[in-house]
Order: structure tokens, then C-alpha cells, then sequence
């Protein structure tokens, strides 16, 4: 009799292979070694951690982790949900033979006044940087209209599956979500929001209007897909009626702003403009919502296709299941696309998307499917209690799905970095 293997049965054998294939690599477990905020323990791990290695960050308050090779920073979850925290990460001048992966951290920057402070700086990586399930925020004040996330000189960043948020104005300039520089970058199931503006305060010697909201996305040069995500510029501050007569509420801020010749490209994303702050009782209302883009000196384009969506819960130990979420048109079968390496592929115009895993050598592809009415597919990929022997404790793949399109072409989904670790881990 003809055996029909079920999905999560191949999925299974798939990671296996690539489990054989992969090359051995080290795991740097960080635990947080005090009470307050750890400065010591990550600085630590990466200078001892070499390209191609992982830093396993247990749940716990971490201050900055510069990364200047290619190297992971996986963030363990708690018993009780809870991630690791960290004040910054800066990402810098990775060469293009490395990956760098952050996944389930809280990146979040303390208060700056007086000098501008990003939680998240990406610059002059020539390497692939990939962000997924990340938070990264600035927590109260910070002046210059400070990014919570920076990219700079970079061309090959993905962040997927990360919530963005410019901080809130408080005595200064909201912060914007996000600032890209002469890069590009492509956001998958991304929540990115501009600060909003401080209200009018009646100080008694210097009263203030209240001040504007902040972009959300603002990039100059290069470029940036927009892939199932929600962009939304900060609303402006409120206004009052103080002593000495009306302080003005502050207008909203654009969702998207190019500039220096950038082009971004929209696949099932919505993208608004802040709302005016509210001005006070009996006093004129000045402030106005923004729109949803400024071209500035930019250009816009919509793929006509809907957003397909990949999560494989990581980090994965043996012994378990890998969890695996896939979204799209009900009906529709896709490829899932597995290798161990990750190269991507800034590719809208013939791929409807970003290419994240690496062709060389051809990913390994299993098809899933068909998608249930509900939309939402789920399996459960069983993994051998052994399946890591010594001197490997570690593998990472990254996994990504493909439908077809019109035209022959095909059209990519989000991606998932997955990192597998030995049970003991």
C-alpha cells in the first residue's frame, strides 16, 4: 500500500536534512548577572562569539550590544512570556559574507534630552540584517526628532513581524518610527507609528504651543517595501487656554515621507496620516491632519497582490515541535522554501517581494496546503529527541513561502528565521 506522508511528517524530514547539512557553530547563553540593568554580560558574548554563532539572551533588563560581525541575538522567552530587554542595539559595518539576525527582543532606549538617541541603528552593513518578532521603542524624551529605528548606508535589511514606535514628545520633538538612508529595506507584518506631538503647557515664563507629530517612515534615497504592515504618522498634541490667551494644538505628521529620489513599494499595507490635536474650548482650531505621503522627491508603487504571511515560533529545542503559521487565500496551495542560509533579494518588480532565503545551494521546498476557509494554516513538525549530536548544539534555517502569480511570476511571503537548540540549552 502507498504511504501519503502528511505535511508536518516532511516538514519534519526537511529539517533533519538541513539539520545534517548544517556546520557546526557555538551558543553563548547571557543570563542577566544582577539586579538593574546588565551592562556587562552581552559585550561580553560578542567578543568571545565568532561569525556564524548565537547569543541565547535569557529574559532580563541588558544595556547595549554593538554588533560588528555576523553573529545572532536570540531572545529567549520566560516561563511567565516575558523577553529580554535591552536599551540599544547598534549594528555596524558587517561585511557582506555575514548575516546578522535579532529575533524576540524589546529594544528600548531610555529618555535623551539633549541629545538624539535610537534604540535600533543599522549603518554601513553590507551584510543581511534581519529583525523579527522584535519591539523597539524610545521609552519618554529624546530631541532632534530621534528614529527608534536608523538605517543608514545598509542594503540588505528585512524586518518582519516587529512593532515600531516613534516616542512621544515630552518637552521636545516627537521621535519618528522609522529613518532609512541611501538603503534598502523591506518591512513584512511591521506596526510602525510617528510619536505623537506634546500638549500646550502654561509654563509661567515661557508657555508652550503644542508641537506636531512625527513621521512615521521617512527615507531618503534608496529603497523600501511596505509588505502586510500598517504605517501611521503621530497626531499632534493638544491644545489649551492658558493665562495668557490660546497655545495652539499641533498638527498630525504624514505616514511615509521620500526624499533624495527614494521608491518605496506597497504590497497590502495601509499607510495614514496623524490627526490634528485638539484645539481648546473658545479658542480657534489651527491644527490639521496630515495626509497619509509626502513625495517630497520620491516615488510610490502598489503590487496588486495580498500580503501571504510565515511564523515558525523560535527559538526551537529538540524533542519538540516546531510551530509553524502560514496565512493567505483560502484554497491556495504554497511552497515553503527552507535553507540554512540567508541572503536577500530586494525584488518587488518580478517577485512581488523581498527574496530572504539564499538560492545557492537551491532551498529545500515543501508544498503546504491547501489554506482552510479561515484563512490560517498551522502545523506541528515533530523533532527527535537527539536530533543535534556534539559538537553541534545549534542550527538556524530560514524559511520562507512562494504562490504563484500572474505572468509566471511568483509571489514571495514573509519569511522566518528559525534557530534549533539542543534540548540542554
Amino acid at each position: 500500500m502507498r504511504r501519503i506522508l502528511r505535511p508536518a511528517t516532511v516538514l519534519s524530514f526537511l529539517l533533519l536534512s538541513a539539520a545534517l547539512a548544517h556546520g557546526a557553530g557555538k551558543v553563548f547563553v547571557v543570563q542577566q548577572a544582577s539586579p538593574g540593568i546588565d551592562g556587562d554580560s552581552i559585550p561580553n558574548a560578542l567578543l568571545q562569539a565568532g561569525d556564524g554563532d548565537t547569543i541565547l539572551v535569557k529574559p532580563g533588563a541588558y544595556a547595549t550590544a554593538t554588533v560588528t560581525k555576523g553573529v545572532a541575538l536570540v531572545g529567549d522567552v520566560g516561563a511567565t512570556g516575558t523577553r529580554p530587554t535591552l536599551r540599544h542595539v547598534f549594528v555596524q559595518g558587517v561585511p557582506a559574507t555575514s548575516r546578522v539576525l535579532l529575533r524576540g527582543l524589546e529594544i528600548e532606549a531610555p529618555n535623551a534630552i539633549g541629545g538624539g538617541a535610537t534604540a535600533l541603528e543599522i549603518d554601513g552593513c553590507a551584510a543581511a540584517v534581519l529583525v523579527e518578532d522584535c519591539s523597539v521603542r524610545i521609552a519618554g524624551a529624546a530631541s532632534q526628532n530621534s528614529p527608534s529605528v536608523f538605517v543608514r548606508a545598509s542594503g540588505r535589511v528585512v524586518i518582519t513581524r516587529s512593532e515600531i514606535r516613534g516616542n512621544e514628545g515630552v518637552g521636545v520633538l516627537a521621535g519618528r518610527g522609522v529613518r532609512a538612508e541611501n538603503s534598502d529595506v523591506s518591512l513584512y507584518s511591521c506596526e510602525v507609528r510617528g510619536g505623537r506631538g506634546f500638549d500646550a503647557n502654561p509654563f509661567p515664563f515661557a508657555p508652550t504651543p503644542a508641537e506636531d507629530g512625527a513621521v512615521a517612515i521617512d527615507v531618503v534615497g534608496g529603497r523600501v517595501l511596505l509588505a502586510g504592515s500598517s504605517v501611521t504618522g503621530g497626531g499632534g498634541g493638544h491644545g489649551i487656554l492658558g493665562p495668557t490667551g490660546c497655545l495652539a494644538a499641533g498638527d498630525g505628521a504624514v505616514g511615509l515621507r521620500l526624499d533624495g529620489g527614494a521608491a518605496a513599494h506597497r504590497l497590502d499595507t495601509s499607510i495614514a496620516g496623524g490627526a490634528a490635536g485638539v484645539d481648546a474650548a473658545g479658542c480657534p482650531p489651527v491644527a490639521v491632519p496630515a495626509p497619509p505621503l509626502d513625495l517630497a522627491n520620491g516615488t510610490i508603487s502598489t503590487i496588486a497582490e495580498s500580503i501571504r504571511t510565515l511564523n515558525i515560533v523560535s527559538p526551537v529545542r529538540e524533542g519538540t515541535s516546531a510551530q509553524l503559521t502560514l496565512t493567505g487565500p483560502p484554497g491556495e496551495n504554497a511552497v515553503l522554501l527552507l535553507a540554512a542560509t540567508a541572503d536577500p533579494l530586494f525584488a518587488p518588480s518580478t517577485l512581488s517581494g523581498t527574496l530572504l532565503v539564499s538560492l545557492s545551494p537551491p532551498p529545500l521546498a515543501l508544498t503546504l496546503g491547501p489554506v482552510p476557509p479561515g484563512g490560517t494554516l498551522q502545523l506541528a513538525a515533530p523533532l527527535p529527541a537527539n536530533l543535534l549530536s556534539p559538537p553541534l548544539d545549534f542550527v538556524e534555517f530560514h524559511a520562507q513561502v512562494l504562490v504563484g502569480g500572474a505572468g509566471g511570476f511568483g509571489v514571495l511571503g514573509s519569511g522566518s528565521s528559525v534557530t534549533l537548540l539542543d534540548a540542554a540549552l
